[in-house]
């Protein structure tokens, strides 16, 4: 295997928890690097919020879609951390099983918008509430494709960022 691959809502800790992992398995030597699906995402088409103003929500996931297909994994394992709403397309569920093993980072509604407390304003998923008021709706949505797309699902709400990273570490099977 070569990946370890975070998915779930906007806010659990996925990128946090990426870096982590990555962190924890260098002192454990191995060579793992982190990849932002975000990050690559916008060396493609520029500022994320910006793009999804200007061309929606269904360009954004064609985008995320291309990306998704023309990743090639580094020799380096590699640790991944995903924009929240990947598995909207069932072929990126699909996508993603291929390139490694999928955790779900889990956390309830309240641990989201107290984590989401203090982050700047991001775009509405629903285009019907902003984006602090749409999580119970959208996560309900979503809890099934993310548990669908799941090779492990990690219940955050009461965990640290070190013991979320530890316990996907445990069940990588690397």
């Amino acid at each position: 295997m070569n990946a370890i691959i975070l998915i779930g809502y906007r806010g659990v800790g996925k990128s946090t928890i990426a870096s982590k992992i990555t962190k924890l398995l260098s002192l454990k030597g191995y060579t793992a690097i982190k990849v932002s699906f975000d990050e690559e995402l916008a060396a493609n088409i520029g500022n994320l919020q910006t793009f999804i103003k200007e061309n929606g929500w269904e360009k954004f996931r064609d985008q995320e879609t291309l990306l998704l297909k023309n990743f090639k994994l580094p020799n380096n394992l590699c640790v991944i951390d995903c924009g929240g709403g990947i598995i909207e397309r069932n072929e990126n569920i699909a996508l993603l099983k291929k390139l490694g093993k999928v955790f779900y980072i889990k956390a309830d509604v309240q641990t989201i918008q107290d984590r989401l407390q203090t982050t700047h304003a991001r775009l509405s998923l629903s285009g019907k509430e902003n984006f602090f008021n749409e999580i119970k709706t959208v996560l309900e949505h979503r809890d099934p494709l993310y548990t669908k797309a799941a090779n492990f699902i990690i219940e955050s709400d009461s965990l640290s960022i070190e013991d979320c990273a530890k316990l996907i570490i445990e069940n990588a099977e690397l």
